[in-house]
């Protein structure tokens, strides 16, 4: 998968959890590399900003996020075939803090509260290795 189509599941699932949208607000453009700096759990805590978990924005991007990674979400940055993406530190902050998904071994893993907040619009199927699914539809 390349920048332009991770742009896209990202631009298209935003505008579906909040219809007001066009286009994501954030990853707008190809990072060259992963972010080092971002495989500590502190630096995600590094943000001012607070937003709140269960906001458009949080669901639209975790999903987004785990259909470009076909699986749990690296730290430092999804591989693409161009370049990196990097999650949203406010968003994954948010999602961690509320406890839907943890950080371990260098990637973001969903729990069981992020699993279900994903399923109505993804599939995750664990016996293959977390493959994702999309299965849209209004949860």
């Amino acid at each position: 998968m390349n920048f332009h189509d991770a742009r896209e599941i990202l631009n298209n699932w935003s505008s579906f959890f909040d219809p007001s949208l066009s286009e994501a607000s954030s990853n707008k453009r190809l990072e060259p590399a992963p972010r080092s700096e971002a495989a500590r759990k502190a630096w995600w805590y590094e943000s001012d900003r607070v937003i709140d978990w269960r906001s458009p924005r949080c669901s639209a991007y975790l999903v987004a996020y785990l259909q470009i990674a076909d699986g749990p979400i690296p730290l430092t940055g999804i591989p693409l075939d161009d370049g990196f993406i990097h999650p949203d530190r406010s968003v994954m902050q948010a999602l961690d803090h509320a406890g839907c998904i943890r950080m371990d071994d260098g990637m973001f893993h969903l729990t069981d509260k992020g699993e279900a907040l994903v399923t109505p619009w993804l599939q995750i199927d664990r016996a293959t290795g977390f493959s994702v699914t999309v299965q849209r539809r209004r949860g």
